[in-house]
């Protein structure tokens, strides 16, 4: 069915009475290492950013890479495994996540957004000591608990009109690196900069009481509400960092947090531009 001027009219001036809320202000925005299996997207993605920063909005990227990496691991003959949904990393791993990452999936959202004419630059954690880490669980191996975010790097780079694109990497004071879970720091990096939103990005709709069943799809809800969904087992193994990160992202200031579904085409600028979205909103 074809939008009449009018409706298109009226959509533009929604979406944008919902920017505008946001427009100077710092958002962050997590991406799934699933969303940069298909070119399209991750094209469509660096659209939406580059609106939002032309809007004033102060966007910064974190990106996983989970298929990139478990494909390259078990190519190497290394078994993917993990624990709370976090992985298992030994020094070879680790070597090979830092190549996907900072060698691979970040170039390519930076030159995608270069593309779109805004200016970006890739980051991990250990450049300027962005991101600070000590060893989260003897279990995991070599993954980190974050103890501090450089603010003051990524506030400097906001101000000068930068989007940063930021790998999960962190490292410690004797310079050993450590793999973080993206969704963790996006959120801590949300707390640190007080960004007024945290966008999670992934292959999913959102958050569901019972995952599969439509009906029990949850639009919006509070901390509340993600706590008790937790302590019944309601979510699937990959939503509990998500989680652990929304909770404790609005525990630090952060306005609302989103779990969206990358695939669906702009869905961040979808979500933005109504009061209902398109995926989960959880509020403080």
């Amino acid at each position: 069915m074809e939008i009449s001027q009018n409706d298109r009219a009226e959509n533009l001036l929604e979406a944008l009475y919902y920017v505008r809320r946001i427009a100077g202000h710092p958002v962050v925005i997590k991406v799934g290492g699933e969303l940069f299996e298909n070119k399209d997207d991750v094209k469509r993605l660096a659209q939406d950013i580059s609106l939002l920063n032309a809007l004033g909005v102060k966007v910064v990227v974190v990106h996983g890479g989970g298929p990139q990496i478990s494909r390259a691991m078990t190519q190497f003959g290394i078994v993917p495994t993990f624990i709370d949904g976090q992985r298992v990393t030994d020094e070879q791993s680790l070597r090979l996540m830092t190549m996907i990452m900072i060698g691979s999936l970040s170039p390519m959202l930076v030159a995608a957004l270069r593309v779109e004419g805004t200016k970006a630059v890739g980051l991990s954690g250990v450049d300027d000591g962005l991101i600070e880490a000590t060893p989260k669980d003897q279990r995991l191996g070599l993954v980190g608990d974050i103890t501090k975010i450089n603010a003051q790097l990524l506030n400097s780079l906001l101000s000068d009109g930068y989007v940063p694109v930021i790998a999960g990497v962190g490292v410690d004071s004797k310079g050993q690196m450590y793999n973080i879970n993206a969704d963790t720091v996006a959120g801590k990096i949300a707390t640190s900069i007080g960004a007024k939103k945290l966008f999670l990005i992934t292959n999913v709709k959102g958050i569901y009481r019972s995952f599969g069943d439509e009906s029990s799809f949850i639009s919006e809800t509070d901390i509340l509400g993600l706590i008790d969904l937790k302590a019944h087992g309601a979510l699937s193994t990959g939503m509990i960092p998500k989680v652990d990160a929304v909770i404790s992202s609005l525990k630090g200031g952060v306005e609302a947090a989103h779990i969206i579904d990358g695939r669906v085409p702009h869905s961040i600028l979808l979500e933005l531009s109504s009061v209902t979205g398109i995926g989960t909103m959880i509020i403080q």
